[in-house]
């Protein structure tokens, strides 16, 4: 019986996810709180909450006081590596037996942006603590078009700053979540899972699957980074943030992010999500009712 299992970013989309699935395996969670406002986004009980906050080692001290393992999601912020040693640090003092990381395929591309970069030393730092840690490299999110949900309702487009040849795997962040909840239970490290979801797409096939479903059109429009960026500034998006999708953008049209890898499948037993079933899960918020 695996004991105390603590998930950091319990409140966002993958985290809370990962307690969900812990507490229905009946497992013993501490959630990582950061931001208490979101806390009735997990819709579950039978977890412990506790205040987090990576700057602050005390915080991590308290968080991980007799836990075993730890889900570890890397905050997206400038200061991100700088927070990953915190944590590390005091989770190797602490004895814990094993880290599950949340990072990003792509990670490992030897010429990549930024970002990337950023991911990668995240994973090395993880990795030189002897802590044994498993990597999860997922790509983009299913989830992250809720973001684009209102336009898409009415009037049926949504828009980002990406040409049409920029083809994604895009993985369901509830597959994401399972093997990350299986990695947990189940293993002791050394492991590097890329998960994608089981087609790519570029926009305008994403268009289509939105269709279908839908049973109506929605357009994608492209939109230029200046437009993109005054928009995300307008949205309280810092210009760091801003930079970095920027380059997500760039590094998804030079086709780093169109692979499928069967990984996720394999872990699964099953075939992923695909996009027409990740729409059909969250029709509600994509189908305009009137």
């Amino acid at each position: 019986m695996v004991g105390t299992i603590l998930v950091t970013g319990a409140t966002g989309k993958v985290g809370r996810e990962v307690v969900k699935q812990l507490v229905s395996a009946k497992s013993k969670v501490r959630a990582g709180i950061y931001n208490h406002a979101r806390v009735d986004k997990i819709e579950i009980g039978g977890f412990e909450q506790v205040d987090l906050d990576f700057t602050k080692p005390e915080m991590i001290e308290a968080a991980l006081n007799g836990v075993e393992k730890a889900f570890l999601v890397m905050p997206f912020r400038e200061n991100m590596i700088e927070m990953i040693k915190n944590f590390v640090d005091v989770a190797k003092r602490k004895d814990v037996k094993h880290i599950v990381l949340l990072s990003m395929m792509g990670s490992d591309k030897p010429d990549g942006s930024s970002i990337l970069k950023m991911h990668k030393q995240c994973e090395e730092y993880v990795i030189a603590s002897g802590i044994p840690t498993t990597l999860l490299r997922p790509n983009w999110f299913m989830q992250d078009f809720i973001k684009y949900a209102q336009t898409i309702k009415k009037p049926g487009m949504y828009q980002a700053p990406i040409s049409l040849k920029g083809s994604i795997s895009f993985v369901d962040i509830r597959d994401v979540a399972t093997i990350a909840t299986m990695a947990l239970l189940k293993s002791k490290g050394g492991e590097i899972f890329v998960l994608t979801g089981p087609q790519t797409f570029t926009h305008r096939q994403v268009e289509d699957n939105f269709a279908f479903v839908l049973g109506k059109r929605v357009i994608f429009h492209t939109i230029s980074d200046d437009d993109f960026r005054q928009t995300m500034l307008g949205y309280g998006v810092s210009d760091w943030h801003v930079h970095m999708m920027l380059e997500m953008y760039k590094e998804a049209e030079k086709g780093t992010f169109a692979e499928i890898d069967q990984t996720a499948a394999q872990l699964l037993g099953h075939k992923p999500e695909t996009f027409k079933t990740f729409i059909k899960a969250y029709i509600k918020t994509f189908k305009d009712s009137a």
